[in-house]
């Protein structure tokens, strides 16, 4: 079993492909979590298709939060908060924790080769692209 993060964004239009390639990688017994924004109100149609209790959803500001809590991003900026003051103060914070983070980024990477992920992503999306 490996662990997937398949990112996208933008509307139902665009996400509902993923969705379905996603669900044809928990069938063959991976972990999938989807990261997309909801916008123009999609949310309860997209959240409808994805009623696999295996599927992980999360939105992008979910997603910088956990990469913050694995040590390799600085803090997260919500979109709607975002101001000169907090980009300038992210940019102090990375270069005041820049070797800390870089350590952790170069750990977290090492880890992902190990599990071979793109080459088993690339195997994945082409057999669930066979089965259409």
């Amino acid at each position: 079993m490996k662990n997937i993060v398949v990112f996208t964004m933008e509307t139902r239009g665009d996400v509902q492909p993923y969705i379905y390639l996603t669900q044809a990688l928990i069938k063959e017994g991976h972990k999938v979590t989807i990261v997309f924004d909801i916008i123009k109100n999609s949310s309860n149609d997209i959240y409808e298709s994805c009623k696999n209790k295996d599927l992980v959803i999360v939105s992008h500001s979910d997603f910088a939060e956990r990469l913050y809590k694995l040590e390799v991003s600085v803090t997260p900026i919500k979109a709607s908060e975002l101001s000169e003051e907090k980009l300038i103060n992210a940019i102090n914070e990375l270069k005041t924790n820049y070797s800390k983070i870089y350590n952790c980024v170069v750990d977290l990477s090492k880890k992902m080769q190990e599990e071979n992920g793109l080459l088993n992503a690339v195997r994945l999306i082409k057999s669930a692209t066979d089965l259409i």
